[in-house]
């Protein structure tokens, strides 16, 4: 592995156990918002057709909550899922799971009504909607931070923060072009390529592109 690659299952990894501990306060409360498509289970009775660019695992799920029964997390199941080969594998398989993840939630729009499921409405917003719309938020601070300069000196301070880490993933991107491959600021580059990645996975959504085929290696 190298140590780009390296940094990158890092990171993932890191979000692999955030989304870990989500899953297991769900399961606690109600019902997951979406499975482990690397390893997950259902009954029988409760499986619904899926359309050719739906993302199984995820739709599956809120099928079963739409029948009125919960998904939750086994702890003691684990897999193993080999890493996108490269930082381009992996900005192309984050595009891809963004467009499918939002056409699956508002295509399934229903369970975000608070008054017919006012605990699941939450969880999808908060877990998966407001997840994917970080690209905007983040998109947006930049200008407001500019307009509110004038407001607190503690301002100028945050906006030397975003410079700086812009500045830092983009001397990575250039030096990694180079074939030069730093660890160091590896997190910060991690974070602005998915959220990056994000943002083209709505245009894809919202331009009607539809993502259907994906080969993953898996154990």
């Amino acid at each position: 592995v190298s140590e780009g690659q390296g940094k990158m299952v890092v990171t993932t990894g890191i979000y692999a156990r955030l989304e870990r501990f989500i899953k297991k306060h769900e399961s606690l409360v109600g019902s997951c918002v979406g499975a482990d498509g690397a390893i997950f289970g259902m009954r029988k009775s409760l499986y619904q057709p899926l359309q050719d660019d739906d993302i199984n695992d995820l739709v599956l799920p809120l099928k079963v909550v739409k029948q009125g029964h919960r998904v939750v997390l086994l702890e003691q199941l684990t897999c193993s899922e080999a890493p996108a080969v490269d930082e381009s594998g992996e900005f192309r398989r984050q595009v891809r799971i963004t467009n499918r993840t939002l056409r699956a939630l508002f295509r399934h729009a229903e369970l975000m009504n608070v008054i017919k499921y006012p605990l699941f409405s939450f969880e999808v917003v908060s877990h998966k909607l407001l997840k994917l719309s970080a690209p905007f938020f983040i998109l947006s601070l930049l200008p407001l931070n500019i307009l509110l300069l004038d407001r607190w000196s503690g301002y100028y301070a945050i906006l030397f923060a975003q410079i700086v880490c812009y500045g830092l993933c983009l001397i990575r991107l250039v030096r990694d072009r180079d074939g030069k491959k730093h660890a160091i600021f590896g997190f910060m580059y991690h974070f602005i390529m998915v959220n990056v990645s994000m943002l083209f996975g709505w245009i894809k959504f919202l331009t009607g592109q539809k993502s259907v085929l994906w080969n993953p290696q898996r154990q």
